[in-house]
């Protein structure tokens, strides 16, 4: 009776196994060391993946927060100096140094949980810098909006960035459609978000007068419009072939390279010019009216 023999791959002799013998097939690496491997190479996609700029943004904003809650005089100092003032206009930095400020701890984990929860899928897809134009121009537009619409009023909070991080959630979906995972879903979520944040908004500055707390509906706007226009000029389509068939609804026709390009250009100079006829607008009425 032949014995049953195991031959490592690369060996010159070659046995023939009867049909009764039965051996496991060889690894090429223990079970330990391949799922060593595995994790590690899911611990390294996760750390090239991770949301590196909206995670050092929300740890500023969580730190001015904790500090003012121990020190009242750093909070005043903050509030002094960061502030957005409709009245100092000329202390240009305030613009933008008012999304570090928030009212109270509430506002705060709220803003900071919708931010990196927006901002994930958005740095994975279209890298940090885009992602920071994004925030940023939906920062200065909530504070030029509100010195325009609502120059009563002073500002503090990460609501317009909040606000053009959800929009520009829209700017991915129509420029990567075609590709995009799970685009549906996402732009139903985001519509949903956006209706119910309006009616919100409506509810509470006509029937509760706007107050407790005081909610800045021009910057709200302003973030919200700028992140989507920003959005559709900045953001990149993916490097994969257009029009897979295994991403297209069942029946549908994969587009054209050209006649997407042609679409997406034409996109992106609307949206170019929107937002230099906007910030032409909000700078020249900022001059016009400094105080």
């Amino acid at each position: 009776m032949a014995s049953c023999r195991l031959i490592a791959p690369g060996a010159q002799e070659v046995v023939i196994l009867p049909q009764h013998c039965w051996l496991p097939p060889l690894r090429k690496k223990p079970m330990h060391q391949e799922v060593g491997t595995k994790l590690r190479r899911l611990w390294l996609r996760v750390l090239l993946l991770a949301p590196y700029f909206m995670l050092v943004i929300s740890c500023i904003q969580i730190s001015v927060a904790l500090v003012g809650s121990v020190h009242g005089d750093a909070q005043r100092w903050m509030q002094e100096a960061l502030v957005f003032d409709p009245q100092r206009r000329q202390e240009v930095w305030r613009f933008l140094s008012y999304v570090l400020l928030h009212q109270g701890a509430a506002h705060a984990a709220l803003n900071i949980v919708i931010q990196l929860v927006l901002a994930v899928p958005l740095e994975r897809e279209q890298k940090w810098l885009r992602t920071a134009f994004v925030y940023f121009g939906g920062g200065l537009a909530g504070s030029l909006s509100t010195s325009v619409l609502a120059p009563e009023l002073f500002l503090v909070g990460a609501s317009a960035g909040v606000y053009a991080l959800l929009t520009s959630q829209l700017a991915n979906i129509i420029l990567n459609f075609p590709t995009l995972k799970y685009r549906l879903a996402r732009a139903f979520a985001v519509c949903v978000l956006c209706l119910a944040d309006v009616a919100f908004s409506l509810y509470h500055h006509f029937l509760l007068n706007n107050t407790c707390p005081r909610v800045g509906w021009a910057a709200h706007t302003g973030g919200a419009v700028v992140g989507l226009l920003v959005g559709l000029l900045v953001f990149t389509e993916p490097d994969t072939p257009l029009g897979q068939p295994a991403t297209l609804p069942l029946g549908a026709a994969a587009p054209k390279a050209a006649d997407r390009k042609a679409l997406t250009a034409a996109i992106r100079c609307g949206a170019a010019a929107s937002l230099a006829v906007l910030l032409t607008a909000a700078v020249a009425v900022n001059l016009w009216r400094p105080n």
